[in-house]
């Protein structure tokens, strides 16, 4: 291993070597050998134009002579300097043609200068006669075409020009020729020097080849290992039954990873896939952020990756195998464990393990399903126990009753919006007075079950477009309060058969006393679970219509921090006709009285006012015996008419312009709209713009009239008044 790793240092000096002094070496060369022929041919083409000034000159002397045309020659002229002006400036600055080589640079730059300065001389009497752009002519019937004073001029100025390129002229073409001299010294040298560094790195790259062959022949056993190892590696990942796969930094999947990973996933591979990318179509967004996020955080060293790993929120993954709505399609769960890889200390992988977990989800649910069941069971039978036997048998019936109804409205056809809106605004009223009714008895089972299907019909009342489909899953729900319901029935029932026999039984050994009790004839002791029940059915037969309102209103007032005393008169006087919607209004205003009206004790010591609120409740016949009236008023913060209207505004009722157009009293009835209140969060008491919805179908159907004061910061009276014998009308406001 030490001598692999040594010949690996050796290659790695000699590679080192050969790019520092054959690579490098050789491109400087060869960059200045080309530079140099570069150079050649430029100064090669500038060594011409001396010559072509000086004839150009020539020919513009002897045109002049011969009042010959002489724009051209000038042109000619001016083309030469001006090339000969750029090319000298470029060879004096560097620019555009370099000058480069082994020696001998500077004897070229001198001889550059030294042409330079003499094209500086001799330009200043080109010039003239380049930018001559007169006419130098003038021509008459005597004369004929002489010269006129800009040809005189032109021909002075051509007198001297010509003078000066005979000086001139022979210095720059030897200044020229010594420069391609020099140049081409400089490329032999230069050629030189690039023959030795290429002799250098045959010797460089012959060493590398016998150092590289020596490794591939000490490799090979070293190969043969690790093919061995990878056919290791092959063989787990074929047979391991997990999904196994690596992700790197940027949370992409690698090329490797268990065959199970791909069957798993119902792909035919994942490799280069993103983490997000695989999971897209198995979670919700929510779902699939938070898991990225928690990925991400796994390479940051400061997290404790066993804390993190109890926060995993890819524990049970839902999936969906086969195509969607067949009967071949089967639900999974997938598991989720992610584990650190690390090397010399270093985060450079999260391994990913993926389990399908769907037999003990499964098994979970069943044992969760039994649990419920169990303790559903328990919780009805606990509550039973503490309600008045006639309420609950009451309640049962009248349960029953809603549950056609709400059946009945289940399957009427719909096929507009509208109508689909009318029958969710139906079940919303049934399913509110079943859990207003199972809240004034104290059956809690109940009414968290009617809570939870009420909050289902929230959701669907606040979409826009709605169809059949829609209902089908209230059917659950529905399905789970009446079977609820059945059970509480038959838990009555067999109370009410231990009821009887324990009677029976007490009966009996109160006959046979003398004989089988003691010398003193005293009764035989009972068990403590038989004293239990009869204890509680003795309490539950004593509470009545009056304690049911006052216990519905003590729950509400606990849960809201208030207290309240109901009083309630008359309410022997409730024809039997109107039993059931006389306990749905009272159930309704006794929660919006509490939770709306009522305000809290230090509010209340703040106006002056006692601690505790009281609802007055009171039933009568008026109009002698031609009617049926009830009131119920509390001493709360009464109604608000502009604080009625901006939330009818707001909840979009009505409009902003018919809110201004109401009466304070025709503000105050706003109450009575479906989806009107004022509360600012739902709860199982408040929220739903249902409760005073209820009271107002209630009297449309019985034919009822409707009576609603208030004073601000005192008081809300409502009074309900029906026909003494029921029949159909619509509702009138008062």
């Amino acid at each position: 291993m030490q001598g692999a790793r040594a010949v690996w240092v050796a290659v790695g000096i000699l590679a080192l070597a050969f790019l520092v002094g054959v690579l490098a070496p050789a491109w400087y060369f060869a960059g200045r050998l080309v530079e140099n022929n570069t150079a050649v041919r430029a100064i090669g083409e500038l060594q011409q134009q001396p010559s072509r000034m000086q004839a150009a000159l020539n020919s513009i002397q002897d045109r002049l002579r011969a009042r010959g045309f002489v724009r051209d020659s000038i042109e000619q002229l001016k083309r030469a300097t001006i090339q000969f002006e750029t090319a000298a400036s470029s060879l004096q600055s560097g620019q555009g043609v370099r000058i480069g080589g082994i020696g001998g640079d500077d004897e070229v730059q001198k001889t550059i200068n030294e042409m330079v300065a003499s094209w500086k001389k001799y330009k200043p009497a080109l010039d003239p006669v380049a930018n001559f752009t007169a006419i130098p002519y003038s021509d008459s019937e005597r004369d004929g075409t002489q010269l006129n004073v800009d040809g005189r001029d032109l021909q002075t100025k051509v007198t001297n020009a010509v003078s000066q390129a005979r000086v001139y002229t022979p210095g720059l073409e030897k200044n020229l020729s010594q420069i391609i001299a020099g140049l081409q010294s400089s490329s032999d040298s230069l050629a030189t020097a690039l023959r030795s560094v290429v002799l250098i790195g045959v010797g460089l790259a012959a060493a590398l080849a016998a150092l590289v062959g020596y490794l591939s022949l000490a490799r090979g056993k070293s190969a043969q290992a690790a093919a061995a190892a990878q056919q290791q590696t092959e063989d787990i990942l074929s047979t391991v039954r997990e999904g196994l796969f690596l992700l790197d930094a940027d949370l992409k999947i690698g090329t490797i990873h268990s065959q199970a990973t791909a069957q798993l996933f119902q792909r035919e591979s994942v490799s280069g896939l993103t983490f997000e990318d695989l999971l897209r179509d198995l979670v919700t967004p929510k779902t699939l952020q938070i898991a990225t996020k928690f990925v991400k955080v796994l390479w940051s060293e400061r997290t404790k990756e066993n804390l993190i790993r109890s926060i995993n929120p890819l524990n049970e993954v839902e999936l969906l195998v086969g195509e969607k709505g067949s009967k071949d399609a089967e639900t999974r769960y997938l598991e989720f464990n992610f584990h650190r890889v690390r090397r010399e200390g270093a985060i450079t992988h999260v391994l990913v393990a993926v389990a399908d977990v769907t037999a003990r989800v499964a098994l979970a649910a069943q044992l969760k399903g039994a649990q419920d069941s169990a303790q559903s069971q328990m919780d009805a039978f606990l509550s039973i126990l503490h309600v008045d036997p006639a309420q609950l048998s009451s309640f049962l019936d009248d349960s029953d009753v809603a549950f056609k109804m709400i059946n009945a409205t289940l399957r009427d056809p719909a096929r507009d919006s509208a109508s689909f809106r009318r029958k969710i605004d139906g079940l919303f009223r049934q399913i509110h007075s079943i859990k207003g009714e199972a809240a004034a008895i104290g059956l809690g089972s109940m009414e968290a079950r009617a809570h939870a299907l009420e909050s289902d019909l929230a959701t669907l009342r606040e979409r826009t477009d709605l169809s059949g489909d829609d209902f089908l899953p209230l059917l659950t729900k529905f399905d789970d309060l009446v079977s609820h319901s059945q059970s509480v029935r038959d838990m009555v029932t067999k109370l009410a058969s231990f009821r009887d026999s324990f009677g029976k039984h007490h009966a009996a050994q109160g006959a046979a006393a003398p004989s089988s009790g003691d010398s003193s004839g005293r009764m035989p002791k009972l068990t403590d679970d038989a004293v239990a029940a009869e204890a509680t059915l003795q309490r539950s037969a004593r509470e009545g219509f009056v304690a049911s309102a006052q216990q519905l209103a003590d729950r509400i007032a606990n849960e809201n921090g208030k207290k309240v005393v109901v009083t309630c008169r008359g309410h022997d006087l409730v024809p039997e006709a109107y039993r059931r919607p006389v306990k749905d209004v009272l159930i309704q205003l006794i929660r919006n009285a509490v939770v709306h009206g009522i305000e809290s004790p230090a509010e209340r010591e703040a106006q002056g006012k006692s601690a505790e609120g009281h609802i007055r409740i009171q039933f009568e016949m008026v109009e002698n015996g031609r009617a049926f009236r009830m009131q119920c008023e509390d001493d709360g913060r009464g109604l608000t008419p502009d604080k009625l209207r901006k939330t009818a505004v707001t909840k979009g009722i009505i409009s902003q312009n018919d809110a201004q157009a109401l009466s304070d009293q025709e503000a105050m009835m706003l109450v009575f709209r479906s989806g009107f209140s004022t509360a600012s969060s739902v709860t199982k008491d408040a929220g739903r713009g249902v409760g005073m919805d209820v009271i107002a179908e209630i009297a449309a159907r019985l034919g009822g009239r409707i009576s609603l004061n208030s004073e601000i910061g005192k008081n809300m009276k409502l009074s309900l008044s029906f026909p003494a014998e029921q029949k159909a009308a619509g509702v009138v406001a008062a």
